[in-house]
């Protein structure tokens, strides 16, 4: 088990936050999705990434995320996988 996979499980069993790197920031998201606003969940089930990360991350270090790291349309995947990855959710859209 990698080290972010252990810290991701540990902060789901004790509701604390999870740190999740991204290009040299570290960005803390809730490590159990019970603990998710609402909003993550309904933009995550429509299959808005974006907003599903935003709402995930916040306002501030969605702000963050975008001047520090000026991500491109193209670095989505990446993005996703990082931040939906660490806390068990897929970044790929179900088919159903």
């Amino acid at each position: 088990m990698t080290g972010n996979a252990a810290e991701a499980l540990k902060a789901e069993a004790t509701n604390t936050n999870v740190k999740v790197e991204f290009r040299g920031e570290t960005y803390e998201i809730p490590g159990n999705a019970e603990e998710y606003d609402l909003e993550v969940m309904e933009a995550y089930e429509d299959g808005k990434l974006v907003s599903a990360l935003r709402a995930l991350l916040g306002e501030a270090q969605w702000s963050l995320l975008k001047t520090r790291t000026r991500p491109k349309l193209k670095d989505l995947n990446e993005i996703a996988a990082t931040f939906l990855g660490t806390v068990g959710l897929s970044s790929e859209k179900s088919e159903g």
